[in-house]
């Protein structure tokens, strides 16, 4: 309540609070170059936030495939798959009734958080290394091109309906396209047939040829963007920006041992390792033991390999839900009672942008049949290889 209070009076003071309507932009701008409002907007942002981020956002830990579905590209299928509706269902199902650790504490009774899954975040597997002025591009992997069209979730008889309303009243347009639009063969009682994918890109690509080609009305080009940029909407893994490198995993085990034991004999028991605590409680640990040494924790603990962090916005309202401006979530793709079979068109999709061009490759399928080969010892992909310690004993030296 403290903390809301001084918020509440840096913004009365900035006089941002009690500004007309047509001056709060004016003001606003004004109240940023003050060090006071800008530290009570981000405690105020920091209070929003923690009532939605922590149990609307899901982190990725792991997200990929094993040989020899990796060489399918199998691991944009499980991203995909994870911006799933079903996922969605599931975690409803999963966190719906447990009660919330920390607000439990903090309130003194149990309290049970409504769970929307809204997002997923995740970071790339490896670091890389920009060059100056270089616009940041890095391969991601499975985040590479990570995208779901909105559409995909449709079936043919909605997509055309919906397709329809967005070109809108053109006739021109609807002509040019009528040959592309019959493809999806929507017959009486068929409307509810699965999208044919083939017929999609054909109507994109005949779209992209009116926009650059055809002289069209002022409003007409308007109409083919906007068609365009619906066929667009996906859910996607965004590349937001990049992480700081920080870290204890440049430091060898011995080193992290030793730094423990340290700490004990200093007495540092801010760190219990149990659930509340706080991100990270083992380089919190390291970071104190390093200060009490004299040495700069905030050097020694960033290793600077810099990777991508992605964002997944499951929601069309995802900021204004986390920040606590909308109640309720909007999803991208309502589930109305068919996930699992979203969940399928997912895959079908998978398998036509993806698996099927793979796999007309010489190269792929032999990579394919060196990891599902049966000879022994078994070496493939997806073992994991061991060190070869050469004082091992033979098992049976006589033989």
């Amino acid at each position: 309540m403290k903390e809301l209070l001084i918020v509440k009076r840096a913004f009365l003071d900035s006089g941002y609070a009690t500004a007309e309507e047509g001056e709060r932009g004016k003001k606003f701008r004004v109240a940023m170059g003050e060090k006071k409002f800008r530290h009570s907007l981000l405690k105020l942002l920091q209070r929003m936030k923690s009532e939605r981020v922590g149990i609307n956002i899901l982190e990725i830990s792991v997200c990929g495939a094993i040989a020899p579905y990796n060489k399918l590209l199998g691991g944009k299928l499980v991203c995909m798959l994870m911006s799933s509706p079903q996922v969605q269902e599931f975690y409803r199902e999963l966190y719906g009734q447990g009660e919330s650790e920390i607000a439990s504490s903090l309130k003194g009774e149990a309290v049970i958080k409504e769970p929307h899954l809204v997002g997923l975040s995740t970071m790339s597997l490896f670091s890389y290394k920009r060059k100056k002025g270089m616009k940041r591009k890095f391969p991601g992997g499975q985040y590479d091109h990570g995208r779901v069209p909105i559409y995909v979730s449709m079936k043919q008889g909605e997509f055309v309906k919906e397709f329809s309303r967005v070109i809108g009243k053109s006739a021109i347009i609807k002509n040019r396209l009528a040959g592309c639009i019959d493809r999806f063969v929507v017959q009486r009682g068929r409307g509810g047939t699965p999208l044919d994918f083939d017929a999609v890109a054909k109507l994109q690509s005949k779209l992209n040829e009116l926009k650059n080609r055809e002289k069209l009305g002022a409003s007409d080009q308007e109409i083919v963007q906007k068609a365009l940029s619906w066929l667009d909407d996906a859910i996607e893994y965004e590349d937001v920006g990049e992480s700081s490198g920080w870290g204890s995993y440049h430091f060898s085990l011995n080193t992290i041992q030793k730094i423990r034991e340290l700490a004990g004999v200093l007495g540092i028991r801010t760190v219990n390792s149990i659930f509340g605590e706080g991100i990270s409680p083992k380089l919190r640990q390291m970071s104190q033991a390093l200060s009490e040494m004299n040495l700069p924790p905030d050097e020694l603990l960033q290793h600077r390999r810099i990777r991508t962090v992605y964002l997944v916005r499951l929601a069309k309202n995802f900021s204004d839900f986390c920040l606590g401006f909308d109640k309720e979530p909007i999803p991208k793709i309502p589930a109305k009672g068919n996930s699992e079979i979203i969940t399928s068109e997912f895959a079908r999709y998978w398998i036509w942008r993806w698996m099927s061009k793979r796999a007309k490759r010489s190269q792929t399928l032999d990579a394919i049949r060196e990891d599902v080969s049966t000879r022994m010892p078994v070496r493939h992909g997806a073992r994991v290889p061991m060190p070869h310690d050469d004082r091992e004993d033979d098992l049976f030296p006589d033989l």
